[in-house]
């Protein structure tokens, strides 16, 4: 007990470290925004959240305590992915052993996607921690063949639903489990149905609400290809690449090897060419592992063979849902199969023979997970959008009667770093997202008038590479208007236009 309580110590210091280094970004802001930041919490507000309703009403009270400040808000997210490392192991030890049980803990303790989102104000840590519930759960109700565990898999289902949808794929995957076992263990079948009818009478306002917004309009129940023209984002909606990729931030994180803005601004082979040995390093140390885990798993027995599905099914799914235009394929849509690949990774040490390839293999592992961890805290090339500086410098610089003209979306800087902005009308506002059309001569206009009508223009760019991939708005205004200060940050830049350019 005292090892398991110093393994979550030890994960806790690790999600603590750097907690609040990074500014919030964009998907943290629509968290805080769903919490109630500045407007509370109501029913309404409740039903209409379809990316975690859960998780805004926990954050919503725990601010209501502990305040709206970046650590506050952050901490809860750090505390529940803490939280699942010994619990990995004490779900994990039945089917794998203490020994395999504490590797693929210490694994989690030191994963860098796991401590990634440990540090985000999203819910991808709950939807991780309730999988590893489920798990637990679906177990007691297998080893038992009673209806007592019922009420657990609802609560963890509902739970892990209501922190995020794609929590679904965890489900589906305990669903297919269940069909292979329907012969030798009907109580086990019929278990997760009941299981599943109640979890989906629980949560049917929220499940009419993801049909008519997410469902209705994508592909997903008709027949035939979806139109490129339809796709969310053309090519890059659900890339073939995606599958490999999800495994591989699955082992490293987003903070090693190519950073997700090189991925998102370069073609994508002079991105991965200019890390070519830092992804060989980790093909190959977690390949082994994992080629090694997954021939022990398909010719082990039912138990992991579960733990298998809880892995796969989950990255297939999200990749499929891509393909069907309900959502861009990101695998933190797939991070309810995070716990299992960490038990693949462990397991796979185990089966190595002799005895010290497994070690040197798992060392190899370790120490780039490390790496990754640290490089996270340390460059900023990982790191998210510094919308914190802009606000810093907009608060500083603006005086009424100046413009703040954004290409892309003001939600960081007015919806928490600079929140009196938004009902102060002395400033003068103009947005080019993805919804304004540039190549529109009205709209063109409309913004040069905008920017000449002002006492001094500041332009803000972040995350402009989607809303403006071309540099549109950067060329149009530069073909009109000087320069007179720029500030490059994190992520993003600020310009403070000058003198109109005399034809």
């Amino acid at each position: 007990m005292l090892a398991l309580v110093l393994l979550g110590l030890g994960a806790l210091a690790i999600r603590l470290w750097g907690l609040t280094r990074q500014s919030l970004w964009i998907d943290e802001i629509f968290s805080v925004k769903y919490a109630g930041l500045g407007e509370g919490m109501t029913w309404a507000k409740i039903h209409v959240n379809l990316q975690g309703p859960l998780h805004a009403v926990f954050l919503y009270l725990w601010t209501s305590v502990f305040g709206w400040s970046e650590l506050s808000i952050r901490l809860p997210q750090a505390i529940a992915s803490a939280a699942t490392v010994p619990l990995l192991f004490l779900v994990a030890r039945k089917d794998f052993g203490d020994r395999t049980a504490l590797a693929g803990s210490v694994a989690l303790a030191i994963n860098p996607f796991h401590v990634w989102y440990a540090q985000e104000v999203r819910n991808y840590a709950f939807v991780i921690l309730f999988a590893v519930l489920s798990i637990w759960a679906i177990r007691r109700l297998e080893n038992r063949n009673g209806f007592g565990s019922i009420p657990r898999i609802v609560g963890t289902w509902a739970c892990g639903l209501l922190s995020n949808m794609s929590f679904a794929f965890h489900i589906v995957a305990a669903g297919i489990y269940a069909a292979f076992r329907i012969r030798g263990r009907r109580p086990l079948f019929n278990g997760l149905v009941l299981s599943a009818v109640l979890t989906a009478l629980l949560l049917l306002p929220w499940e009419i609400g993801f049909y008519e917004r997410r469902v209705q309009n994508s592909y997903l129940l008709k027949v035939g290809a979806v139109p490129e023209e339809n796709l969310l984002r053309g090519s890059t909606t659900a890339p073939i690449i995606g599958l490999p990729y999800a495994l591989y931030t699955y082992a490293v994180g987003y903070s090693f090897g190519p950073s997700l803005r090189e991925l998102h601004e370069m073609p994508g082979r002079e991105a991965l060419a200019r890390h070519a040995a830092a992804i060989a390093a980790a093909t190959v140390c977690f390949g082994v592992l994992g080629i090694a885990g997954l021939v022990r798993w398909i010719r082990g027995d039912r138990r992991r063979r579960f733990w298998l599905l809880c892995l796969a099914i989950p990255i297939l799914l999200a990749y499929y849902t891509a393909l069907r235009n309900v959502k861009v394929f990101n695998p933190r849509y797939a991070s309810v199969g995070l716990p299992a690949f960490m038990m693949l990774l462990a397991d796979g040490a185990a089966a190595l023979r002799p005895r010290r390839l497994g070690h040197a293999f798992a060392a190899g592992a370790i120490v780039l997970s490390v790496i990754s961890v640290v490089q996270l805290q340390t460059r900023s090339m990982y790191w998210k959008e510094d919308a914190r500086s802009a606000a810093r410098i907009l608060r500083a610089e603006m005086r009424p009667g100046d413009l703040m003209f954004v290409v892309g979306s003001p939600e960081p800087i007015t919806r928490y770093y600079w929140l009196e902005f938004r009902g102060d009308n002395a400033f003068k506002r103009y947005t080019a997202d993805r919804e304004v059309n540039v190549d529109d001569p009205a709209e063109r206009q409309k913004a040069l008038d905008a920017v000449r009508s002002a006492d001094r223009s500041y332009v803000v760019f972040y995350r402009d590479i989607f809303d403006d991939p071309e540099g549109k708005w950067a060329a149009l205004l530069k073909s009109h208007f000087s320069i007179a200060q720029r500030w490059d940050l994190v992520g993003m830049r600020i310009w403070r236009l000058g003198p109109e350019i005399q034809p």
